[in-house]
């Protein structure tokens, strides 16, 4: 990690919320990277949650492993990164504020005369990822065929 610039506070840190990971998955039987995926990392993001960790400590640990999966993913160490997708605790505790249906529905109405909006507007709501990916979108991240957008995975990643 000495790439990153790191202080050594801040690597001692990084190490110690990587080794509670690893902890917390051996002790599931978890042995291999590969064998974690997305439902193990939000158990273990429950279990911070129910240990009582305070929220940015548990914002801490989650961009550790969202940096971590990705170093990996990036290096194709393992296939996918099954941390693309955990969603970090926000800063001041609550809850992200949700469209209720009739402000989604207003939503798809208001952008539905012009193409390009309402293809924005669907694939913001329909992927859930951030704006910051969505505005770095190109078509070559597009395969209408297969069904799939992909993006980068933001938040510093």
């Amino acid at each position: 990690m000495p790439a990153r610039n790191l202080s050594e506070h801040a690597r001692r840190a990084y190490e110690a919320d990587l080794g509670d990971l690893v902890t917390f998955l051996q002790q599931r039987g978890i042995r291999l990277i590969k064998e974690v995926g997305l439902p193990n990392l939000l158990w273990y993001q429950a279990e911070m949650d129910r240990r009582g960790y305070q929220d940015s400590t548990r914002k801490r640990k989650t961009y550790a492993i969202k940096n971590f999966f990705g170093f990996l993913a990036h290096n194709q160490i393992v296939a996918a990164n099954p941390a693309a997708r955990l969603i970090p605790p926000l800063a001041n505790g609550k809850d992200p504020r949700y469209l209720s249906a009739e402000e989604y529905r207003c939503l798809r109405l208001a952008a539905s005369h012009h193409a390009r909006d309402a293809a924005i507007i669907e694939v913001f709501l329909q992927t859930g990822m951030r704006l910051s990916e969505l505005a770095g979108l190109t078509l070559d991240d597009i395969d209408i065929p297969q069904h799939i957008t992909r993006s980068s995975e933001g938040g510093g990643t």
